[in-house]
């Protein structure tokens, strides 16, 4: 019961929506294409010596963080394990082999994308490599082909559940009379946006005594929120990346997952007084994300534009934010090893829908120098072409951790590329010792790694949250959306 809390990522989510969909609760995640639907010593035989290949095996199969990705009902561990599958076939796509090899690597890298959408940029630029590679266009077509297999039927019935979430909701109910051209422009709103637009529209014309609503009347939407109503927009594969890139460079967010910029208040121009009383309650209050809600549309319609201006504003913020991203990432990509993560520990804080990373100077120290003698090697290994399609692989997670959130769980998506990196610094010394002695000190150390985890099992482990204890599920509820410290003992 100890060894999950060390991990809340979307998990609480899927089993909430799970909840709703059997009891026949109506929800717009469960109706709109919001979310994406949903070995490594075989991947590196061909690429490294032996030895080195062994040894990062060995390093990803003992590594704290990599059990932690599968300590629940979470896409990223199984996401991994295909990733480093599609590896196998980067080599063969130059070969004479059958056409099934690439339909067969393109529609793995198809399934990829329908559980992480950020993968489309993973395998383009995995396409670039094999072109690199001399891989010839007919068999990158068939790659992109056998992709298309599985993406386009979910982008076909994505567009189908946005068009007919567009469609849905019951119309707004008016209580004053309107003329025609206000008519016709919130008929142009989608329907499930429409009672909004006219409950503030006919609270502001009451306001002021009238009993009409005019064309002009409409602009009061605009002046509140800063917007107007749109329907949404087809996606690739899923909605939330707008929302989602703005959320992860508002400054609210720090690097790190946050809701908190969704309830900021509207902009409410030429002040709170001259707006309804509905619209005055809402204000310095806790927003419930809401696609009825005017601003909250906007981010998912246009998230991309909105984070990109943040960024613009002050682009040095933006930076400081980045570069605290990539840290978060680099603690999931170097943790301790075993179930007590030696040598820094497992305790430490969990960010909001992330695992726990343990902190302090040892900490930071340790990962620092895993960086480190990893940089080295991963240097040492540049030129070796059979390596950068796991090179381009953790290069795209970086890419996507540095502008979106910056997640400890991503960076250990990474976290074979570190192994790599550090097998190849001590390839030099293990070459230079005859086998037996080198056999004699892995099977010693991976005896004394074997004795710790036979005490972890038999001592067994409790936890607590922020000095809660754990007796079963997280103590502050499922989707805590907080930072907590996490202890094992």
């Amino acid at each position: 019961a100890a060894w999950h809390i060390g991990y809340e990522g979307d998990a609480p989510v899927w089993q909430d929506l799970a909840a709703r969909l059997a009891r026949g609760v109506p929800d717009a995640e469960l109706r709109l294409p919001w979310r994406a639907p949903g070995m490594l010593w075989l991947v590196l035989r061909d690429a490294l010596p032996r030895g080195p290949a062994f040894a990062a095996a060995t390093l990803c199969a003992v590594a704290s963080n990599l059990v932690l990705l599968s300590s629940g009902v979470h896409a990223e561990a199984l996401y991994l394990a295909l990733a480093l599958v599609t590896l196998l076939d980067q080599k063969a796509l130059a070969g004479r082999s059958q056409i099934a090899v690439p339909l067969r690597w393109g529609a793995l890298h198809g399934a990829l994308c329908l559980f992480r959408t950020e993968h489309l940029l993973t395998f383009a630029v995995l396409l670039l490599v094999a072109r690199v590679g001399r891989v010839g266009w007919r068999r990158l077509l068939l790659a992109v082909a056998g992709a298309a297999l599985l993406i386009v039927p979910w982008q076909l019935r994505a567009a189908a559940l946005v068009r007919e979430f567009n469609a849905a909701g019951e119309p707004a109910t008016a209580t004053l009379r309107w003329q025609p051209d206000a008519i016709a422009a919130v008929e142009a709103v989608p329907v499930f946006a429409q009672r909004p637009v006219v409950e503030l529209v006919e609270a502001a014309v009451r306001e002021r005594g009238a009993t009409v609503v005019e064309h002009a009347d409409l602009a009061v939407v605009r002046d509140a929120y800063g917007t107007w109503p749109e329907p949404l927009p087809v996606p690739w594969i899923a909605l939330y990346g707008p929302l989602n890139f703005f959320l992860a460079n508002s400054p609210e967010a720090n690097g790190g997952y946050s809701r908190r910029a969704l309830d900021r208040d509207p902009p409410l121009a030429g002040g709170a007084g001259r707006y309804p009383e509905p619209v005055r309650r809402t204000l310095g209050r806790e927003k419930r994300f809401s696609l009825g809600y005017p601003p909250h549309l906007d981010l998912t319609v246009h998230g991309y534009a909105r984070g990109l201006a943040t960024i613009a504003a002050d682009p040095f913020a933006a930076l400081t934010r980045a570069a605290r991203k990539l840290w978060y990432a680099a603690e999931g990509a170097t943790g301790g090893i075993g179930g007590y993560a030696l040598p820094i520990g497992l305790s430490g804080v969990r960010r909001p829908v992330d695992f726990v990373t343990a902190t302090g100077w040892w900490a930071r120290t340790w990962r620092i120098a895993v960086l480190l003698v990893a940089g080295f090697g991963l240097w040492r290994m540049r030129a070796n072409r059979a390596l950068w399609p796991l090179f381009a692989f953790a290069a795209t997670k970086l890419m996507v951790i540095a502008v979106f959130f910056g997640y400890a769980r991503h960076g250990a998506l990474c976290l074979p590329v570190v192994a790599v990196g550090v097998a190849a610094a001590f390839a030099p010394w293990g070459a230079r010792c005859s086998p037996r002695p080198r056999r004699r000190v892995a099977l010693a150390a991976l005896a004394v790694l074997l004795l710790f985890e036979v005490a972890r099992l038999l001592h067994g482990a409790a936890a607590t949250v922020d000095g809660r204890p754990v007796s079963a599920g997280e103590p502050f509820g499922a989707g805590d959306y907080e930072r907590r410290r996490i202890e094992f003992r």
